[in-house]
């Protein structure tokens, strides 16, 4: 790994926070509270021409975006399905948006009401295909790991199961899958600090 390097196309004098990179490595998603936008962390996007290439500067989505915090952006690989977190509504929850082409806007954000409870539901990653979200939630007293699946991506998301073999009394929050849906990442809280889980299978 070379030496990390701040990415000036994004920085601004707000904070940048939530990243999450498409699987070719030319589409990113994140989140900003810089000055002049609609008010607390606004999604954005930045795209480049090859993983050599510079970033473009960053476009915010006023069609997904309010005067809450609206930020984790996760889209499928064709860019036309879009989950991210906000608290517009009061606490966390998973909003979904879609769109028919890459060059249109997003059509209106929906709550997932199937998975978001009166816990916190956050910090969510969509698999390329758009058919499993896994997700974070503390509706069981800590934040744990769980996944939702469906048949085709024009069907909801409803079925909810927690990933037991990995969720421990510690939160267990921000999940990444590889692209072939063999290892996942995610952050747990450790006794001081917290760190990044690698699991396999």
């Amino acid at each position: 790994m070379s030496d990390p390097r701040t990415i000036a196309e994004f920085n601004s004098d707000g904070e940048e926070t939530t990243p999450e990179v498409s699987s070719d490595g030319l589409t990113m998603f994140l989140a900003s509270n810089r000055t002049g936008e609609q008010g607390g962390f606004d999604t954005m996007s930045s795209r480049r021409p090859s993983r050599a290439g510079p970033w473009s500067t960053p476009v915010f989505h006023p069609e997904l975006n309010s005067t809450f915090s609206d930020a984790s952006a996760t889209a499928s690989d064709d860019q036309r399905i879009l989950v991210f977190t906000s608290n517009r509504n009061g606490g966390l929850d998973l909003f979904i948006a879609t769109r028919s082409l890459v060059t249109d806007s997003w059509g209106m954000p929906v709550p997932i009401a199937s998975l978001n409870n009166a816990a916190e539901d956050s910090r969510a990653f969509l698999t390329s295909d758009g058919l499993s979200l896994y997700f974070s939630s503390d509706r069981a007293g800590n934040y744990d790991l769980y996944v939702s699946t469906r048949a085709s991506t024009t069907e909801p998301f409803v079925s909810i199961s927690p990933l037991a073999e990995l969720n421990t009394m510690l939160d267990d929050a921000d999940p990444w899958v590889s692209p072939d849906g063999r290892h996942l990442y995610f952050m747990r809280q450790g006794p001081a600090t917290n760190v990044l889980m690698h699991a396999t299978r």
